[in-house]
């Protein structure tokens, strides 16, 4: 049988829309805001063929759908992420490269492992950027068309291929990213871009070895460098094989960077074992600089628990919690707390708050079922400790993005958007007040596809309710 009928993370929920799609004059339910103009987008992994071999859920080609909201009204559309990588296999008429479980073939054109730009969406410079994990080429997108603009490389200055997870200050509008290597040095490299869209700082990072690093956080004047035990098993690359190692005897190294600092400015701090997938929030407070995150204790157990209720891919279990770092540069101690003790994943905060003690983060609640995905939000109060929970209503949502209010004042006053999708409804976009997270939606659109659970979400704001730094 064919993977896209038995594959956990091919069929229900995640069952992909492979088609493109374009529709007006989408159905809704409630009254969309008149000054919600915008466009919500989400990236997913989606295979063009037929995969080859064992698939994870992270070969999938990019694809990016999105919902474009003008004066009250929808319109959807969803487009490949024209890559290099999915124009050779167009040409080929078939998959030539196998994913992250398969053993890697140094000969194919880019390398082993096919770029696709299926994870990340950053706007940055009035343009949708489509960005990889395992770091790749930059791919920009038009919206709301979503069609493929070419690489970006920044007018030519981009040194090196750019990770998930860039993060644009709110602040200077600059944008900073980072890459990886897993097969030599230098096995950091952490860069920015200017407001206008060029790269001003590139600098090599001396980490403890290669790593696998998925995320950053930034302050106004610092970015954290999470130097964290996981990485591709160095005996499998040895025999030709991808295999993924967590060392739970390694400390977890942080590294404090001056955004425009060298190698040799950074402070480094240590702490047990663990791992971050995402952040959601970074600041300074004195001398301190204090992070959130959702933290990963044992990312892969020695003893799998074997357990339907937790979420995995393939030897990894996520069981991630709300957490805060702090770092003292006084007097170089470090601590983290542990913030809550429900599983929350995809995290994320009101985007103009990077760099400032964020009150509020926005967390999706991982479902108790063994592919991830996610049953409802919770707002987390992070100055009272209070909480607001919001279920999908038995429907499966991704990652929230908060559209600010234009014009408005406080830290929630704005829209949280997501996708959810069920076996009965299709999928809908859902618009909730992010002061009432837990009041029936302001709005709920109708799609004219189902919409598999994907990776991240982005909003784009139209140009006139674009929020001043």
């Amino acid at each position: 049988m064919s993977l896209f009928e038995t594959h956990p993370y091919l069929t229900g929920a995640h069952t992909p829309l492979r088609e493109q799609v374009s529709a007006d004059r989408l159905p809704v339910i409630g009254k969309l805001p008149d000054e919600l103009n915008g466009t919500f987008v989400r990236n997913s992994g989606t295979p063009f063929y037929e995969p080859q071999g064992r698939y994870h859920w992270f070969d999938g080609d990019g694809m990016v759908h999105g919902v474009h909201l003008d004066g009250g009204s929808a319109r959807f559309a969803n487009r490949w992420v024209d890559t290099a990588g999915l124009r050779h296999e167009q040409k080929a008429g078939e998959a030539v490269w196998r994913g992250i479980m398969e053993p890697p073939n140094p000969t194919l054109p880019g390398g082993p492992l096919k770029d696709t730009a299926n994870t990340d969406l950053v706007w940055f410079h009035d343009r949708l950027l489509a960005l990889w994990w395992l770091c790749g080429q930059p791919y920009s997108l038009d919206v709301p068309s979503l069609t493929t603009r070419g690489p970006e490389t920044f007018g030519g200055t981009l040194p090196g291929p750019v990770s998930a997870h860039a993060k644009v200050c709110p602040t200077t509008g600059e944008l900073i990213f980072f890459n990886y290597s897993v097969m030599k040095p230098p096995f950091y490299n952490h860069g920015v871009v200017s407001p206008q869209g060029r790269v001003t700082h590139y600098e090599a990072i001396d980490t403890a070895g290669p790593r696998i690093p998925h995320d950053v956080a930034i302050t106004a004047n610092y970015t954290v460098i999470p130097d964290l035990p996981l990485g591709w098993d160095p005996v499998a690359l040895s025999r030709g094989k991808f295999r993924i190692a967590f060392d739970r005897d390694a400390p977890s190294r942080w590294g404090v960077l001056p955004r425009h600092g060298k190698s040799s400015d950074i402070r480094w701090f240590e702490l047990p074992s663990s791992y971050v997938y995402h952040f959601c929030g970074a600041w300074e407070d004195g001398d301190k600089v204090v992070v959130l995150g959702c933290k990963i204790d044992d990312l892969i157990p020695e003893k799998p628990s074997g357990r339907d209720d937790i979420p995995c891919m393939d030897v990894i279990e996520l069981v991630p919690f709300l957490s805060r770092w702090t770092f003292d540069l006084a007097t170089g101690d470090a601590t983290v707390e542990q913030l809550d003790d429900r599983p929350t994943e995809f995290p994320r905060i009101n985007d103009t708050m990077w760099g400032r003690p964020n009150r509020y983060s926005y967390n999706p609640t991982c479902a108790a079922v063994s592919e991830l995905s996610f049953d409802g939000v919770i707002k987390y109060d992070l100055r009272t400790g209070a909480q607001t929970q919001r279920r999908f209503d038995g429907g499966i949502g991704g990652e929230l993005v908060f559209a600010p209010r234009p014009g408005g004042v406080d830290e929630d006053d704005g829209w949280i958007l997501t996708i959810v999708t069920d076996d009965d409804h299709g999928s809908r976009l859902w618009v909730l007040d992010a002061k009432a997270l837990d009041e029936k939606p302001v709005a709920i659109v109708q799609l004219p596809r189902r919409v598999p659970a994907g990776f991240h979400a982005e909003w784009c704001p139209a140009p006139s309710s674009s929020p001043a730094n």
